[in-house]
């Protein structure tokens, strides 16, 4: 076997839908790759393959591959070819979730050390299930100084782990964080190492798109399976905690989890009512905690119980819009079921919401919030499983299962058996108000794509939310854009290499919605253009390439995907001579690529 000059240091997946994935992979050095993607697991016959990437040293050697146009509910099966030679990992999987009701399993778990390779994360790779959700510490790095460094650590030190590198190379991830695995212990928005707290997320993670962009952001972010809307709350990087008197209980300030971000939280609880979907809210911290209850503490800061208003407004907001609604949470290191029996918040009550803990992972056993219907077990080794059976119609249920790594179902004190749950789903109309999109527009502009809008009546309004889609049915948050001035702009600057949709979200102060109508915008097709000349040839051609200049690469492959050749040309309206005489006889495709263009010929060798 070749021994690779550049070899694959790490790879997980995530970010999983019914028609994308992505997938991060770290090499030891600078390499060139790519994805080989197939439904056939022994010899994978008919591949795909992803475009090529170059991992460099100012990104740690990472590189994020998104993979598109994949068929939903399909196993996939992916290798990974390092400059030329594919690696000798057994493939990687995955499987695609169906579109529409679609029932599925899914496992949850949270607090580990980074390191950790317990049997645990074996186990729950035994269990067949679409993604695994963890819930926040990945590791408990408690990082507050020599930020890039540590972080960089900390995540080597996950993925050298045998056992999760296994359990994230065959099952997508989706994660959020908690405090030890963003800062030091009960950590807020004043974090010393914030900003490269998030970057480093977004740099290792494959995480699913951020509600807030890129960049010195939030990590929130929301995805959809089936009719099951999941949102994964960012409660760490905005929080702010309250203030109390000298020696007191007594509060000076009221604190906040989610800071700005709330608006945010009550759109998707909105888009789920709306949609006819159940909200799957990811509570980095405890929800149940109340005074009275067996681990309450006056200044609590570090769980819902400090943030009674706060929580009481998020409880009044799904009690008055009837949000199907159930909690899945982290930080606790125990296995944990309510069946809403003591969750109810809301003012007169209205919202009794479910919650399942799920852990730990890998720590000592700890009890935090309660009390709990179903009860709770303290320990290591221990993660949940979710069963969505959803046969459509007007109803889906859910079971939490809680487990340890002998793959025991935990029995607690309490109650003995798996919760069984039935969500009702009933799609409600948008709430609109009087307000008129007088124009709006989404136009393919230098390697972006901008939307203007214009608007009227413009009473009682909040804010703006632009949604992108890539197949007119899943939209994703992009951006805010403030209220007032009734002229707005915003520019996406993700490339342009497919037909994409906006449209755009008028909030009103009250959560009224009103849509503008849908925006489609494609790829400028008329230019640039390729051209080889002659074709077929006998090995000698012509390439050009017109409204383009400087740097590209070209590539040619056989029609299996083999690489015949691959150079760097500096173009600039004239042809290219391309000699390809030493090759054999048959039909290749010419790629030339850089970012944000993406070409492609076939051609013909003969004799």
């Amino acid at each position: 076997m070749p021994v690779l000059a550049a070899e694959v240091v790490a790879v997980w997946a995530g970010g999983l839908g019914p028609r994308s994935m992505y997938l991060h992979v770290q090499t030891d050095q600078t390499a060139t790759l790519r994805l080989q993607l197939s439904q056939d697991s022994a010899h994978f016959s008919n591949p795909l393959y992803s475009p090529y990437h170059t991992s460099k040293g100012q990104d740690d050697y990472v590189v994020r591959i998104q993979l598109t146009g994949l068929q939903p509910n399909t196993t996939y099966f992916y290798r990974i070819e390092v400059n030329g030679s594919t690696e000798s990992e057994p493939p990687g999987r995955f499987h695609t979730p169906g579109e529409g009701p679609y029932s599925f399993r899914f496992a949850l778990g949270a607090c580990m050390g980074g390191s950790s390779n317990r049997l645990v994360f074996e186990t729950i790779e035994r269990q067949n299930v679409l993604f695994f959700l963890h819930t926040g510490d990945m590791h408990y790095g408690n990082i507050a100084d020599n930020c890039e460094q540590e972080f960089r650590q900390a995540f080597q030190d996950i993925l050298s782990s045998p056992r999760q590198q296994a359990l994230y190379r065959r099952v997508p991830l989706a994660y959020m964080w908690d405090d030890h695995d963003y800062g030091p212990n009960d950590s807020d928005a004043k974090a010393p190492c914030r900003e490269v707290a998030r970057k480093s997320y977004q740099r290792y993670v494959p995480h699913y798109p951020l509600a807030f962009g890129q960049g010195d952001v939030p990590i929130s972010q929301s995805f959809v399976i089936g009719r099951v809307r999941f949102v994964l709350a960012d409660l760490r990087s905005e929080k702010s905690r309250p203030v109390f008197e000298p020696n007191s209980c007594d509060k000076v300030q009221t604190g906040s989890n989610f800071g700005f971000q709330l608006d945010w939280f009550k759109e998707e609880l909105l888009a789920a009512k709306q949609q006819g979907q159940v909200v799957a809210w990811v509570s980095g911290i405890p929800y149940i905690n109340a005074d009275g209850g067996p681990n309450y503490h006056c200044k609590e800061a570090d769980n819902w119980g400090g943030y009674p208003e706060e929580r009481r407004e998020i409880a009044d907001f799904i009690a008055a819009h009837d949000i199907p609604i159930m909690i899945l949470g982290g930080d606790a290191h125990m296995t944990a079921i309510d069946d809403g029996s003591n969750s109810d918040y809301a003012t007169g009550g209205g919202a009794p919401i479910p919650v399942f803990h799920a852990g730990s992972l890998d720590r000592g056993g700890s009890y935090k919030g309660g009390p709990y219907s179903h009860g709770y077990r303290k320990g290591g080794g221990q993660f949940g499983l979710v069963e969505i059976t959803d046969p459509g119609g007007e109803a889906l249920q859910v079971k939490w299962i809680g487990m340890n790594e002998q793959e025991e179902v935990l029995i607690s004190e309490d109650v003995g058996t798996p919760l069984l749950h039935e969500f009702e789903l009933r799609p409600a109309p948008p709430v609109t108000f009087p307000l008129d999109f007088v124009h709006a527009e989404a136009l393919a502009a230098a390697h972006r794509v901008v939307l203007r809008w214009q608007t009227a009546n413009e009473l009682n309004l909040s804010h703006f939310v632009v949604e992108r889609s890539l197949d007119q049915r899943l939209f994703q948050p992009l951006g805010r854009v403030g209220a007032g001035g009734q002229v707005y702009h915003f520019a996406d600057s993700l490339p342009l290499r497919l037909p994409r949709y906006y449209r755009i979200k008028a909030v009103d102060m009250d959560g009224g919605l009103t849509y503008s109508r849908l925006l489609a915008v494609e790829p400028q097709v008329e230019k640039p253009l390729l051209t080889l000349f002659p074709n077929p040839s006998a090995g000698q051609f012509q390439l050009y390439l017109a409204g383009i200049s400087g740097r590209v690469e070209v590539q040619v492959a056989d029609m299996q995907g083999k690489t015949y050749h691959r150079q760097e040309y500096t173009v600039g309206g004239g042809a290219l001579q391309l000699d390809m005489r030493g090759l054999p006889p048959q039909m290749y495709v010419l790629h030339c690529f850089r970012p944000g263009l993406w070409l492609s010929q076939p051609f013909v060798i003969h004799k």
